[in-house]
């Protein structure tokens, strides 16, 4: 019984730590002109790796370096996430529809973005020491749920983009901007 309330929390803290790289995802895909499988599996391989290797680096620094994750964190979510949402707004009321100007990100902006949505993960991991599974099962579930809904949030992000357009362009730089807003006033009012 009690692993598999340990499953179940790791299983919770996965979907939740997973939420950000889905909606980066999604806003991404919209944007671009045209996505391969293996874009969309490269960019949930690269979410997915982020989010397993975040929560295992905060579980190896453990306590002695949460305190000074926790105090950046959020800042650095918040710049990176605004800067490319408020990208994204300018884009779409400038009109440009050049496809360089919404292709695919690079490997390197891809790097970013997922560093940016797991950076609050390190700080999770401190809290891995609590359950009674082996970390390595449990950074393996985090990083599989992670991989799994970004893969589908890609396609989903595609069909809504194609849909709506300069609409899902808006809402998608909002989104990020209110995302990165979401994840520091947490880490402030906490």
């Amino acid at each position: 019984m009690l692993r598999g309330m340990a499953l179940l929390t790791v299983f919770a803290l996965a979907l939740g730590l997973s939420m950000d790289a889905v909606a980066v995802a999604m806003v991404t895909s919209l944007r671009s002109p045209r996505v391969t499988l293996a874009q969309a599996l490269g960019m949930a391989l690269c979410f997915g790796a982020f989010q397993a290797a975040m929560p295992l680096l905060g579980w190896l620094v453990g306590a002695a370096a949460g305190p000074y994750l926790r105090a950046i964190d959020h800042w650095v979510a918040f710049v990176i996430l605004a800067v490319i949402g408020g990208k994204m707004l300018f884009e779409a009321w400038q009109g440009n529809d050049a496809p360089e100007a919404r292709g695919w990100p690079s490997a390197g902006a891809l790097l970013i973005l997922g560093l940016a949505t797991s950076i609050d993960a390190a700080a999770a991991g401190i809290t891995l020491t609590l359950v009674e599974l082996p970390i390595l099962v449990s950074v393996t579930i985090i990083g599989a749920v992670t991989f799994i809904l970004v893969a589908a949030a890609v396609p989903l992000g595609k069909r809504l983009g194609q849909r709506w357009g300069t609409a899902a362009e808006i809402l998608g730089g909002v989104v990020l901007i209110a995302l990165g807003t979401k994840i520091l006033v947490e880490h402030l009012t906490a």
